[in-house]
C-alpha cells in the first residue's frame, strides 16, 4: 500500500508540475498572441496607409518611404523594380497615364517571425485612361513580405498577381 501512495504522490507531483507548466506556457502564449496581434494591426495599418497615399497621388518620395532600401516589387504585368526610389517612382507613374483608385482587402497576416512578416491581400484597381478615356478594372492577389526596421514595418518584397474574378467577396 505504501508503494501505491508513493506512486500516487509522484503522479500528483507530475500532474501539478505539468499543470503549472501548462499555465505558464499559456500565459506566455497569450502574451505572444497579444504581441503578434498588435504587430499584425501595425502591419495592416502600414499597408492601408500605403494604399491611401497612392490614391491621394502621393509623391514618389512618400511612396518610397514604405519600402526597404533593398526592396523588390513584381507588378501584375511581370515588370520588376528594385530599390526604394525605383519603386516609389513606379507607384507615382501610374497617375501620369490614368486616374487610379486602388482598393485593398487584407485577408490575413500569415506569419510574424521576429522582424519579418508575410501578408496576403486582394486588390481591385480601377483606372480611367487619359488618352483613350476608357475605364478598366484589374483584380488580383497581393503577397507582401515586410521587415521591421527601426520600429517601422517596411515592404521588402511585394508580388502583385492578376486573378480576374477568381477571388470574389
Amino acid at each position: 500500500m505504501t508503494a501505491c501512495w508513493q506512486n500516487a504522490g509522484y503522479l500528483h507531483g507530475m500532474k501539478t508540475s505539468f499543470l503549472l507548466s501548462l499555465l505558464f506556457w499559456g500565459l506566455h502564449l497569450n502574451t505572444t498572441c497579444a504581441q503578434e496581434g498588435l504587430e499584425a494591426d501595425l502591419i495592416k495599418d502600414r499597408l492601408n496607409a500605403l494604399v491611401h497615399d497612392f490614391n491621394a497621388l502621393a509623391a514618389p518620395g512618400v511612396m518610397a518611404a514604405y519600402f526597404t532600401g533593398d526592396a523588390e516589387l513584381l507588378d501584375p504585368n511581370g515588370h520588376t523594380d528594385q530599390g526604394r526610389e525605383a519603386i516609389g517612382a513606379w507607384f507615382a507613374s501610374f497617375h501620369l497615364v490614368a486616374r487610379q483608385h486602388l482598393d485593398l482587402k487584407i485577408d490575413e497576416v500569415l506569419e510574424i517571425r521576429g522582424d519579418c512578416a508575410y501578408v496576403r491581400a486582394r486588390y481591385t484597381q480601377q483606372m480611367t485612361w487619359y488618352v483613350e478615356g476608357t475605364d478598366t478594372e484589374s483584380k488580383g492577389v497581393l503577397i507582401t513580405l515586410l521587415r521591421k526596421e527601426q520600429g517601422a514595418w517596411l515592404v521588402l518584397r511585394q508580388v502583385w498577381v492578376k486573378t480576374g474574378e477568381m477571388y470574389k467577396d
